[in-house]
């Protein structure tokens, strides 16, 4: 409500605009009818108004003193609209176009835990939810400068459901960075949980032991990892439903102020979902981690090689995206995604180790016992400095370094079958044939 208000009585009302562009529109409306022409003609009548006032009433003294006191003052109003309101009007109609203006260069200038998400290989439906967070929190901020209510955001806790591996526990802290980043957690933490962090052994020590675990993550994230075993069907005596109960309370606690994070297999968290009807309105956020595709998976493990300073030969990665496909069928409901590539590549590292070992051990039975294994470096020597003599030591396809870099076809596949050795399929008879 905008309101100009005399002493002569005269009062003049805005009703209360809408949007930022029409509060700005309002003012400046306001300041262009108030003309000094206007108020001229409104002093004059003031004049006449207290003539009569004074004949009638006389100790109100010299009505025409008093008009022109008030004119002064009107005038003095106008003059401070025309010099002061109307520049700042000005200036916030330009921030506000440079608001708008940057709104897409904003959407971009993303947190560093956004990009580095965007990055990742799968999660798409929580790279679909971070992105919508981050929009959110881009429009709450420009209504905050144009002055527009913002209520207080909703907690917003969530729900992954996902196979193993498919990067869930990783997502978790990533979305804690990103929640803080963004301004919807005021710390950057994360505590990470299970069934043992929530239940205690005896009676009536659940519930305080629930509470000190929610509070222990207060303005940041509770990550309870399997959740679906704080209910166990047919156990007698089970404390979970206690701690379940415990911790739906403390969601709905303003004063906690922390964004709990409940994850499992989908099949297994739908039943948990089901074992208490308060849960699926006070976790309004629920996020399903696909498998990944052969393609997502190789991406993985070529991470996996840069991330540890190795490469694929030229001709091994059809072979690599072959054995990994392999794996992910021969496997089947046991395949574990990341954590299946993960080994996989544990074991090609461990194999190819165990090449290059022998064939140092060979290369020494021949040279009569001198050190070898220093043939492997850029220089044939390790009390020289590669980098100070040798201009091409920092590059990795030199011939010393590339055998210690590289995994060969006939490291993936020895990798497989020792691999298929190890494993346990839906039949063990599935795996015949399948790596040679």
């Amino acid at each position: 409500m905008f309101t100009l208000s005399w002493q002569f009585g005269s009062e003049w009302t805005q009703s209360s605009p809408q949007t930022f562009d029409q509060t700005v529109d309002a003012l400046e409306k306001q300041i262009s009818e108030t003309s000094l022409t206007k108020w001229f003609l409104r002093s004059v009548s003031l004049v006449a108004s207290l003539e009569a006032l004074r004949i009638s009433r006389p100790y109100v003294g010299d009505g025409g003193a008093v008009a022109i006191t008030l004119g002064t003052i009107v005038l003095s109003r106008v003059l401070t609209h025309k010099l002061l309101v109307q520049p700042k009007i000005n200036r916030l109609r330009q921030e506000y176009r440079l608001l708008s203006d940057q709104l897409e260069r904003q959407q971009q200038a993303d947190s560093d835990s956004l990009q580095e998400l965007r990055n990742m290989s799968g999660v798409e439906n929580l790279k679909a939810h971070a992105e919508k967070l981050q929009q959110k929190m881009i429009v709450r901020k420009m209504r905050k400068k144009a002055g527009l209510k913002c209520d207080d955001l909703s907690r917003g806790h969530m729900l992954f459901t996902g196979n193993p591996g498919t990067g869930k526990t990783m997502s978790a802290q990533m979305i804690t960075h990103i929640l803080y980043e963004l301004g919807i957690i005021k710390e950057d933490k994360i505590v990470m949980a299970d069934r043992s962090g929530l239940i205690a052994k005896f009676m009536g020590e659940t519930a305080l032991k629930t509470e000190q675990l929610v509070n222990s993550a207060k303005n940041g994230v509770l990550f309870i990892d399997e959740a679906y075993s704080l209910i166990q069907p047919g156990s007698a005596g089970d404390f979970g439903p206690e701690a379940l109960a415990k911790l739906l309370l403390m969601l709905e606690k303003p004063e906690v102020n922390t964004v709990v994070i409940m994850a499992g297999y989908r099949k297994q968290m739908e039943q948990l979902m089901a074992s208490n009807p308060g849960l699926r309105s006070r976790i309004p956020v629920k996020i399903h981690f696909e498998d990944y595709s052969d393609e997502q998976l190789i991406k993985i493990f070529q991470f996996m090689c840069v991330k540890n300073g190795y490469q694929l030969a030229e001709d091994a990665f059809d072979v690599c995206k072959e054995k990994l496909s392999d794996i992910q069928k021969y496997e089947g409901d046991h395949f574990a995604n990341a954590r299946s590539v993960r080994n996989f590549f544990e074991r090609v590292q461990l194999i190819q180790e165990c090449r290059l070992a022998k064939e140092i051990g060979e290369q020494s039975d021949g040279s009569h016992g001198t050190p070898q294994e220093d043939s492997l470096t850029p220089q044939g020597n390790s009390s020289v400095d590669p980098v100070a003599d040798d201009p091409a030591a920092d590059d990795p396809a030199a011939d010393g370094v590339k055998p210690l870099m590289e995994l060969s076809v006939s490291d993936l596949e020895l990798a497989a079958a020792d691999y298929q050795s190890q494993s346990v399929s839906r039949d063990s008879g599935d795996w015949k044939g399948m790596f040679y």
